[in-house]
């Protein structure tokens, strides 16, 4: 594909609180003014459990930060005339106006076979076609353009909240319907790409659920088995397997309570809950006086997150990087003996779902005291099981996380192409 450059044919237009430059044959409107409404509002109805003989009832959540339908918790409303009114067609797009303030998403047929309304906390817009493509519109709205007017309207306003008037007036740079189009088909390319390395992310990982259970509970080429209990639980586990407390193994040193006028700009880093997760952004702090030794952290060594939500930060971790300090909240485990700590990080995370059945707790944040953890039973492979084990899951690991990585690329070079596109900076050449 070939690309021109921006001349000199330009002019300053302004959206929400910035100036841009954009070609002088590309327009500005309201979005208002390429809508054939000025903004619906959905039906204010309960959420009833998913049935496919009804409509499905689309919601804030049931929408993804990037803009896709999301169908791990579907909903419905009954299937009755006055509900007809909010039925989603091919080309309307919704806007939340409240809560995740800003959120869109472009309705396709192809998204669902079933009929599709849309809820109080959405408001619907239908785009007038022959003016503005709403593929192009869709991306527009996850651009920086649109964000840098979302994010000056909200701070205007006392409530995270912008209503349907106020939509109306969402100022929109676009060039001439067959650039929007051949704009939109570039980057829905990217979108696609993107799209197919989730999917493999989530085929990889649903693939290591797997091999977690048979290898964890089955070990590696085993023929004698025998029956344990863990909980609530029974497992047929080989023979020459043990069932130990996990105090027997480890000992667990809690972290030490940082506060923030201790926290420097240098010195060692001290681990916090935000530093183990996975894409989290979060500010670095360190520690530059002496702690006791019992608070120091190794390359290598095994951490447990004992406080938190067992869907984002509780879990077991490998410190991978250089000596730090340990914060509150989390465990370092010490081995009383020879173990393989990858193994036991997977086992711990294989096993949370259980444990939190041990401990109680509710869906929100939940404690592992250390009596709770030291008294939970472990599943003991010989040493060198324990490595076969772990370097199998970790092959996988690698997987993803190289898909991750890929993911991230796709990410920035469509930001990039989202910010010299949508104002002309690059323009695409458009056949005659």
């Amino acid at each position: 594909m070939s690309w021109g450059m921006m001349g000199r044919d330009m002019k300053e237009v302004r959206i929400g609180p910035k100036k841009e430059m954009i070609p002088k044959n590309w327009n500005v409107k309201e979005l208002s003014q390429v809508s054939k409404n000025n903004g619906q509002y959905g039906a204010n109805e309960s959420a009833e459990e998913f049935d496919a003989e009804q409509f499905r009832y689309i919601r804030i959540t049931d929408i993804s930060e990037d803009g896709r339908l999301k169908n791990n918790d579907k909903k419905s409303i009954e299937k009755k005339e006055e509900n007809e009114k909010y039925i989603l067609n091919e080309g309307d797009i919704v806007f939340a106006r409240t809560g995740s303030v800003g959120r869109t998403y472009l309705y396709k047929d192809r998204d669902t076979e079933i009929t599709c309304v849309f809820a109080g906390y959405l408001i619907k817009f239908e785009l007038n076609s022959k003016e503005i493509d709403y593929d192009y519109l869709s991306h527009y709205t996850h651009s920086y353009l649109y964000n840098s007017w979302i994010n000056s309207f909200s701070r205007s306003t006392t409530l995270a909240n912008i209503n349907a008037t106020e939509y109306s007036t969402l100022p929109i740079i676009y060039p001439p319907l067959p650039e929007q189009k051949k704009i939109a088909d570039v980057l829905s390319s990217v979108d696609q790409a993107i799209e197919k390395t989730d999917q493999i992310i989530a085929k990889t990982q649903e693939l290591k659920k797997g091999l977690m259970q048979e290898l964890l509970t089955k070990g590696i080429g085993h023929d004698e088995f025998k029956e344990v209990r863990i909980g609530s639980k029974k497992y047929e586990i080989p023979r020459n397997w043990n069932l130990v407390r996990l105090e027997k193994m480890f000992d667990l040193i809690n972290g030490r309570s940082f506060k923030k006028n201790e926290w420097s700009n240098e010195g060692l880093q001290i681990i916090r809950i935000q530093d183990l997760r996975e894409n989290e952004n979060s500010e670095t702090n360190y520690c530059n006086f002496e702690v006791k030794d019992k608070y120091y952290v190794n390359k290598g060594d095994l951490l447990f997150c004992w406080a938190g939500n067992i869907n984002t930060s509780l879990g077991a971790y490998i410190w991978n990087k250089e000596k730090a300090v340990l914060n509150q909240h989390i465990y370092n485990l010490k081995s009383k003996e020879k173990n393989y700590n990858e193994y036991y990080k997977n086992y711990l995370n294989y096993m949370l779902p259980l444990l939190k059945t041990l401990v109680g707790g509710s869906a929100g944040q939940i404690h592992i005291t250390k009596g709770d953890l030291n008294s939970f039973k472990l599943l003991v492979p010989p040493l060198e099981e324990q490595k076969k084990i772990a370097n199998i899951l970790s092959s996988v690991d690698n997987k993803i996380q190289k898909k991750q990585e890929q993911k991230e690329k796709l990410e920035e070079l469509k930001k990039g192409l989202m910010q010299k596109l949508l104002t002309g900076e690059v323009r695409v050449d458009v056949e005659e």
